[in-house]
């Protein structure tokens, strides 16, 4: 027969993410009704997939970020609710991660990879205003990226660790 410390119900954003983290120090049952081992079905799915700031800052508090391969179109910076029973509606800003469930359930049970950044300041001759990302492959599989900051701009990468 097999003990576990802990038992989590629930295999989406927050229950894998909580079972990998906790995994390190105690053993962990991850119960959840989709068969994660099976070929994904759309037919089940308890969550939409949007991954609020709060998450978000959770998962950098954990060291992990969302991999590219499990993000979808279109990315959500604004929301407009609708309040029937008052009649209102109302738009703000707020910064969701768009993510396909299926393909990010199945991405928590490996474990993730670990970078450092490269970074470097220089002068901000060119005026440059607006952050750039970067992506090439030859470069690192994460991202580069430029950011403005006063005068000066500071250009940078992330390179996974080799473990």
């Amino acid at each position: 027969m097999k003990y576990y410390d802990i038992t989590i119900i629930g295999a989406g954003p927050t229950g894998s993410t909580l079972a990998r983290v906790l995994g390190e120090r105690y053993k962990v049952l991850l119960v959840d009704k989709r068969p994660l081992d099976q070929e994904p079905s759309k037919l089940i799915k308890n969550c939409g997939g949007l991954i609020a700031p709060d998450a978000q800052k959770a998962l950098a508090g954990f060291g992990l970020s969302i991999p590219r391969d499990v993000l979808v179109s279109p990315q959500m910076f604004s929301v407009e609710t609708i309040d029937c029973d008052n009649n209102l509606v109302r738009n703000y800003q707020r910064h969701y991660i768009n993510v396909d469930r299926e393909r990010y359930d199945r991405q928590q049970k490996h474990e993730p990879k670990r970078y450092i950044s490269i970074q470097e300041w220089f002068p901000n001759d060119k005026n440059v205003n607006q952050f750039v990302a970067i992506f090439d492959k030859c470069v690192s599989d994460f991202y580069s990226w430029i950011i403005p900051k006063d005068d000066g701009i500071l250009f940078g990468t992330a390179i996974e660790v080799e473990r």
